[in-house]
């Protein structure tokens, strides 16, 4: 019984953190997407919509609505077996952005087109690539298991539903 409150708690806590960075129709919007299309769906609809970019500063990251919205996805998925690192993401992305900035800088210094350009050329399309595979790990991994998928749809839509009651009840028109 106390892991229900436990949830119920933590739903109408998420859902008005949420609503206070995301204006109501992207919330319509993402219920929408969520409602008819699932999880992963809402989550390529809110990287397309929602602001967010890649960088070396995880409270900058932290800051941008997609990633706040990935955030209350991982205290979501604490209530599963299926865990999302949310911290751990966001490091991994850091690291990676750190590393191709780093990249880029070499790049630009290298005038001529040799073998060693090439290589750093290919090894950072390589940490791009895996940059925005992490973003996307979870949601594949969570999509093996059917019951939990179909859980974690559950419980973001409520979170989305209160998050849109209360953006509307307090006139939220970001």
């Amino acid at each position: 019984m106390s892991e229900q409150i436990s949830l119920e708690s933590k739903i109408y806590e998420l859902s008005f953190e949420l609503s206070e960075v995301i204006d109501k129709n992207d919330l319509q919007k993402l219920l929408g997407v969520l409602a008819n299309d699932g999880v992963y769906a809402m989550w390529v609809y809110a990287m397309d919509k929602l602001d967010w970019r890649f960088s070396k500063d995880i409270e900058e990251m932290k800051k941008m609505k997609c990633f706040r919205l990935m955030e209350v996805i991982s205290n979501l998925s604490e209530f599963s077996s299926e865990k999302l690192d949310y911290d751990n993401v966001l490091k991994k992305i850091a690291t990676l952005s750190d590393e191709i900035d780093n990249l880029n800088q070499e790049l630009k210094n290298k005038k001529e087109n040799n073998q060693e350009k090439r290589n750093k050329e290919h090894e950072k399309k390589e940490k791009e690539k895996i940059r925005s595979q992490i973003l996307n790990q979870y949601f594949q991994s969570l999509a093996k298991n059917l019951n939990k998928l179909l859980f974690m749809k559950e419980l973001l839509e409520k979170v989305l539903i209160y998050a849109l009651y209360h953006a509307k009840a307090k006139g939220n028109e970001k």
